[in-house]
């Protein structure tokens, strides 16, 4: 018996150990949620769907389950300390204003063009005229004055685009641009049909700034053209 001394106490420190890792585990081994009127449940989560959470009480693992609503939870920690918050509609709402401020309030826009509808350099103003309720399409009209490659005169486009997305927009669209002094080789005619497909930046009280390919088509003749554009949103 005297020979079995030490191994007797090394045995209850083994199982001393043991008891100590089941505390560890049973007071880090919950999940905790946060309500939106400050109180906390330690629960074990058992499932969360489209409006409610269910959950067993951490003292009480195998007993009954219980539900709660989402919209009052604020957040659970769950045990691996991974932490998911939830926002009721009213949150997610701000959280869509504010993502749809720069779109929904800019309405205007005034920029200069290098190359585009006009050719060769013109000043130009967009307006929105339309705008969907989900604020990810819009409809815009824009009049430029442009001045030729040479010659006394002026180029004026008129164009028309539908933009897609949101502030960062897929432009496309088309018009017209008018040569009150037709001074280029591949233009016969007064009036040429041009074209826009292009990326713009478009943010409320911003630098505005568009790349667009912008060919023109006059009778049976083609050019395929490009422009660069910088001004200002509001």
């Amino acid at each position: 018996m005297i020979f079995f001394q030490p191994f007797r106490e090394l045995f209850f420190a083994f199982c001393l150990v043991i008891l100590t890792l089941f505390s560890w585990q049973a007071t880090f081994g919950q999940d905790t949620l946060y309500l939106r009127n400050g109180d906390v449940i330690n629960a074990h989560v058992k499932s969360i769907d489209q409006s409610t959470i269910t959950y067993s009480k951490f003292e009480n693992p195998a007993g009954s389950d219980f539900s709660i609503e989402k919209i009052k939870i604020l957040k659970i920690i769950y045990r691996n300390g991974r932490e998911e918050r939830f926002m009721v509609n009213s949150e997610k709402d701000q959280l869509r204003k504010i993502s749809n401020d720069s779109f929904e309030d800019s309405q205007a826009a005034l920029f200069l063009e290098i190359g585009g509808n006009a050719y060769l350099l013109s000043l130009n103003a967009d307006y929105t005229f339309y705008r969907n309720s989900e604020k990810q399409f819009a409809m815009t009209g824009r009049v430029g004055f442009g001045l030729p490659v040479s010659e006394s005169g002026a180029i004026i486009p008129i164009t028309m685009s539908a933009l897609f997305g949101n502030s960062i927009h897929l432009e496309v669209g088309g018009g017209i641009t008018y040569f009150v002094n037709p001074t280029s080789h591949y233009n016969s005619e007064n009036v040429v049909v041009t074209g826009i497909l292009g990326i713009r930046s478009q943010r409320s009280n911003r630098a505005f700034y568009k790349v667009a390919l912008t060919p023109f088509f006059a009778g049976n003749q083609f050019l395929l053209w490009g422009g660069l554009s910088l001004g200002y949103s509001f």
